[in-house]
């Protein structure tokens, strides 16, 4: 992806379920992309913007997730932390590590191999995933 965002287009190429649970968590902010019918990206620049969204998200507003609110939504629907690391030929592991008392984190919850060397794109497949 050439973008810092996910593209409409791919974001409504993902299942209704991954759809509306991103959509479910998701809460719109000032300085959040969005696009709508028309296509055009538009960035929520003021209070009265984000209630509009909020209103319409999942029915004339798709998010235009950037890579800070993929980490968002892997750390909070998984209630792990994230860790990013990028070897030579298979680009991009993620591991998510448990939390335990005293913010220690645990073994690794779960790994993620083999994502490529699009940081954008590893975070979208690991979202996606955790999505279904």
């Amino acid at each position: 992806m050439n973008n810092n965002f996910i593209p409409a287009d791919e974001f409504l190429k993902q299942s209704k379920e991954v759809q509306e649970n991103l959509i479910e968590w998701w809460n719109p902010q000032i300085g959040n992309l969005t696009t709508g019918k028309t296509e055009h990206i538009v960035v929520i620049q003021q209070p009265r913007d984000v209630e509009a969204v909020k209103i319409y998200k999942g029915k004339m507003v798709t998010p235009l997730l950037q890579m800070h609110q993929l980490v968002n939504f892997i750390e909070d629907k998984t209630k792990c932390k994230v860790e990013l690391d990028c070897y030579g030929e298979k680009g991009y592991e993620m591991f998510l590590y448990s939390l335990i008392e005293n913010n220690k984190t645990q073994y690794p919850f779960n790994a993620f191999r083999g994502l490529g060397f699009d940081l954008l794109n590893a975070l979208w497949q690991v979202a996606i995933q955790i999505a279904k």
